[in-house]
């Protein structure tokens, strides 16, 4: 076989590969929530969503937000896992969500 008959033959294999495979696109994912949405954090591109400009109290968000600051503090030396934060009366008494969503609870002085 010479040289042309084999690069014509492996060029025929490469090409039914190709024509042969068929890209897999995976599913929606279903997720139980009102509102979602999957970016990619390098590009800011928007890869999936589902009612993502639905209007919706934040709740668990500031919670996440509240966690994600105090662990950045600790990271960069500003606090300590066990330092103590002091709590207001006025803001203790105002505590609860109005909107429907859900708490963390501190006492007074605590």
């Amino acid at each position: 076989m010479n040289i042309k008959n084999l690069f014509t033959f492996l060029m025929l294999i490469l090409l039914s590969f190709s024509v042969c495979s068929r890209q897999i696109i995976p599913s929606e994912p279903k997720i139980n929530a009102k509102s979602w949405i999957l970016i990619d954090a390098t590009t800011g591109f928007v890869i999936l969503e589902s009612a993502a400009d639905m209007r919706l109290p934040p709740a668990s968000l500031a919670k996440m937000m509240t966690t994600y600051i105090t662990s950045n503090e600790i990271k960069n030396g500003q606090l300590k896992p066990d330092d103590l934060i002091t709590i207001s009366e006025n803001a203790w008494r105002k505590g609860g969500a109005r909107t429907g969503g859900s708490t963390m609870f501190l006492g007074s002085a605590q």
